[in-house]
């Protein structure tokens, strides 16, 4: 109830029992021989166990020499905020606010979650938007919302046409574009719709972390 479990199973060669303790560490292979029958440089299974603990999970695998393997992988549970379930408002009676609320304009479910989990917090809010529609009628619904991070390419409505929506009645409003291109054609032209930073994709940590501070928005509380 808490987890997602995947794996995935071969009937290739498998891996023998000595060696599986090392087949998650860098370059390690079990066969290095030049004419082992496959290529590879040994990174896979590391660079695997790299994001899947960044998203709090754990990796795994059962072999036996000859037959095969299958690895599993398991990544918490969690149930993002979707835009249709959210109510105008979100303040605690007797209008003290509670948590800092920010807009996640993200049409990619799985780019969506990468981002929820760099900002797990006790101290924000998460509303996802999965185009600029929506984005655009969450921050008309939602009047504490304190920033908006703004994918620049989602459906229905683009990022620069939301940012334009949105700065017509929320001037004051940080809007980040991300865009998976950093020309600087498309950075211009992001500013130009309203925007007040610029990051690209792949979205890292600190940098995300760094411009949120510079909004007075800091991440504490960290889950």
């Amino acid at each position: 109830e808490s987890e997602l479990l995947f794996f995935v199973r071969d009937t290739g060669v498998g891996i023998q029992e000595q060696s599986q303790q090392q087949i998650f560490d860098y370059f390690m292979q079990e066969n290095t021989a030049s004419n082992r029958g496959y290529e590879g440089s040994g990174l896979g299974l590391t660079i695997a166990r790299g994001f899947i603990g960044l998203l709090g999970g754990k990796i795994w695998m059962e072999s036996e020499k000859g037959k095969g393997s299958i690895f599993y992988f398991s990544i918490p549970l969690e149930e993002p905020v979707r835009a249709q379930d959210q109510k105008a408002g979100g303040r605690a009676s007797g209008g003290k606010k509670q948590k800092q609320t920010i807009v996640i304009a993200e049409d990619d479910d799985t780019n969506f979650f990468y981002i929820s989990v760099l900002l797990k917090s006790d101290t924000l809010t998460l509303l996802h938007a999965r185009n600029g529609t929506e984005a655009v009628t969450l921050c008309e619904d939602h009047p504490e919302t304190e920033l908006v991070l703004m994918d620049l390419k989602m459906p229905e409505m683009d990022g620069f046409e939301a940012t334009r929506l949105i700065k017509s009645f929320r001037k004051d409003l940080p809007v980040i574009a991300v865009s998976a291109y950093s020309g600087s054609e498309e950075q211009q032209k992001a500013f130009e719709a309203g925007c007040d930073e610029f990051i690209t994709k792949p979205i890292k940590k600190d940098q995300l972390l760094q411009k949120l501070e510079e909004f007075s928005i800091p991440v504490d509380g960290m889950g």
